[in-house]
């Protein structure tokens, strides 16, 4: 067997080192730019993020649509059934399938998996109805997942509404501040007795009982009027 020369080893050695130090330098630059490529593009790109809590649910919702989950009642036709049609009936089955759940934003569930916090636009149909148009800002549900109070813009028929509302305990609208491009702006209160308006209408609306309108009116529980100051009629 052929010994080698002090020559040759010598020049193994030198060329194992330089493959150590081109090893060295490849991995000190890659380095580099992988520290400064996210230093200069600290930006998460993804289509959906859920967050668990620690019993393993998902309880934060992030995305364009929201992800759907298997936690999420609204996500779950049977789910909703069981949890709200005794509330409403039978008919309940049919006028669900119509409701959109879509969640372009974030949308916060509780340990049951009813929805408590929308944020987005759009922003999901309350449980109890379709919205008259989409929706875009916050909704702050129950722990049954009815709507309690909620902050929007919402467009119908081409004209924006401005909408902050407080809901009585079954979702249907208890106190509303409005202001829309139609012409209707004012304070409404509804309950069980009746309800209140203070405020102006334009055209046809939900609030009043005719049109145009400039005051104060108040309504039994039979929608039967009760008082009305009408400051546009009076002037006639």
């Amino acid at each position: 067997m052929r010994t080698p020369t002090n020559l040759e080893s010598k020049t193994r050695k030198l060329i194992l080192r330089n493959n150590i130090l081109l090893i060295l330098l490849v991995a000190s630059i890659g380095f580099i730019t992988y520290n400064q490529y996210f230093q200069q593009n600290d930006i998460l790109y993804a289509k959906g993020i859920v967050i668990f809590d620690e019993q393993g649910k998902e309880r934060i919702l992030i995305g364009a649509p929201v992800p759907k989950t298997k936690h999420r009642i609204r996500d779950n036709y049977d789910k909703a059934m069981e949890a709200w049609e005794d509330e409403f009936g039978p008919e309940y089955k049919e006028w669900y399938k119509e409701y959109s759940h879509k969640n372009y934003g974030m949308l916060i569930l509780d340990e049951n998996g009813y929805d408590r916090l929308a944020i987005g636009s759009p922003t999901p149909d309350p449980n109890i109805g379709k919205r008259l148009g989409s929706a875009t800002g916050i909704e702050i549900n129950d722990e049954q997942g009815f709507e309690r109070s909620g902050y929007g813009l919402m467009k119908v028929n081409g004209k924006n509404r401005i909408v902050l509302g407080l809901d009585n305990d079954n979702g249907t609208e208890g106190m509303s501040l409005i202001l829309s491009d139609e012409g209707n702006t004012g304070l409404f209160l509804k309950n069980k007795y009746g309800k209140i308006f203070l405020g102006k209408t334009e055209d046809k609306n939900y609030y009043t009982n005719e049109f145009p309108f400039k005051g104060f009116m108040i309504e039994n529980d039979s929608l039967q009027q009760e008082f009305k100051y009408n400051v546009l009629k009076k002037k006639e």
